[in-house]
């Protein structure tokens, strides 16, 4: 149905000292602060529509629509679809579990 790139942003963060005062344990906590630069980190997202259809009654039996973030690729994308179809399928009566 779709492929597209999704950019999200993380601010910056600034980690404060582990003690909140300059009293008591100022050697300690003072120097333990740390700034996390902001980034933007770039996703890859698949949506698949699956369609089962009974040819012989003309009919649409089940429908179902899912995501992947950052697919390693086309063939273990369709596997992992398959295995989540299966179990989906199971949950809802529509099919056997394998013996």
């Amino acid at each position: 149905m779709d492929a597209r790139k999704v950019q999200t942003y993380t601010p910056g963060t600034w980690t404060g000292p582990y003690y909140g005062s300059l009293w008591g344990y100022y050697g300690y906590g003072w120097g333990s602060g740390m700034y996390i630069p902001p980034r933007v980190d770039e996703d890859a997202l698949v949506t698949i529509e699956t369609l089962i259809f009974s040819v012989p009654q003309n009919k649409l039996l089940w429908a179902g629509v899912s995501e992947s973030k950052n697919p390693k690729g086309a063939r273990q994308l369709i596997a992992d679809l398959v295995k989540v179809t299966a179990k989906e399928l199971q949950k809802q009566g529509l099919a056997k579990p394998r013996k």
